[in-house]
């Protein structure tokens, strides 16, 4: 949803539902953790999340989410790694990258959570002899407001210069 200058709300789409979706490249997403109800409701959707996942042959990619500002990583972030491990093949290492949302605040770079990440990794490394490479290869950091400003251009909503300054 954007505002625009009259202060209503417009409902901005990359892709319509009459656009023909028979893409090659399909992205199925699972949140699996950070249920507000407790770490049981976190362990029963990790439970369906991995149910989800082995209805598949292959996985291109497992892209874990985080935000660059955190000192701490929490136990669940810690279980949901380990149990993802145990019950995938150990190739599917190969296919894990690290997305660091809301990055603009730390100028594209993931800052407080690499170093935590990388202390956990190890710990992993370490404990299962599994090693998850956390690289320039693996790491990519975003965020949301340049993506949406530019998909509201496209939709043909104008934008003053002072405006998208304030979202580059």
């Amino acid at each position: 949803m954007i505002t625009d200058d009259d202060y209503e709300m417009k409902m901005i789409t990359i892709v319509s539902e009459d656009d023909d979706n028979e893409d090659k490249n399909n992205n199925d997403v699972i949140d699996s953790v950070g249920d507000t109800r407790g770490i049981e409701y976190d362990k029963k959707n990790f439970e369906n999340t991995l149910k989800c996942i082995n209805q598949y042959d292959y996985l291109n990619g497992i892209y874990i989410l985080l935000k660059p500002n955190n000192a701490r990583l929490n136990i669940i972030f810690k279980y949901c790694i380990q149990e993802l491990l145990l019950h995938l093949h150990k190739s599917a290492k190969d296919n894990i990258v690290f997305c660091f949302t809301n990055t603009r605040g730390t100028f594209f770079c993931p800052r407080d959570t690499l170093l935590v990440l990388k202390k956990q990794l190890n710990k992993i490394q370490n404990k299962s002899n599994i090693e998850i490479k956390i690289c320039k290869d693996t790491i990519y950091c975003f965020d949301n407001e340049s993506f949406r400003c530019l998909a509201a251009v496209k939709k043909g909503m104008a934008f003053t210069d002072k405006e998208i300054f304030k979202v580059s």
